[in-house]
């Protein structure tokens, strides 16, 4: 009854929610309205928790978001710490910087949304360029 409420105030957020927690898989449809085309190419995502990559120590989450989007085109909305024995979950914290070793230490994980798992786990495996 909550989410149905909070509709009122965020239209679409039930369309939202239920798009992120259940794929659809390809449709081959002839669409010929372009938001219909993206949208049924957005229903094709899903929500992943992945282990973050160690090349991302002492940058900033904003950062390390924009890295993910412009080189994966996943969108990170999300971080998980274990700290002290306790999970949190953060949802953009933005000026938020991983310290150095806490990518092994406190196994910090990362929440994103993208096409499919083999995207997902690029992030785990992500190698920094030069720039």
């Amino acid at each position: 009854m909550n989410l149905l409420a909070k509709s009122c105030f965020v239209p679409g957020i039930i369309s939202l929610i239920g798009n992120l927690i259940k794929s659809a898989g390809d449709e081959d449809m002839d669409i010929e309205l372009d938001w219909m085309k993206e949208y049924m190419q957005g229903m094709g995502h899903e929500i992943y928790r992945v282990q973050i990559s160690p090349k991302f120590e002492r940058k900033r989450f904003s950062e390390i978001s924009a890295l993910i989007y412009k080189e994966l085109q996943a969108i990170c909305f999300g971080l998980e710490l274990k700290l002290e024995g306790q999970t949190l979950v953060i949802l953009n914290p933005g000026s938020y910087e991983i310290k150095e070793k806490d990518t092994s230490e406190h196994s910090i994980h990362v929440y994103v949304i993208c096409e499919d798992k083999k995207v997902a786990d690029q992030v785990s495996t992500y190698e920094l360029s030069q720039e």
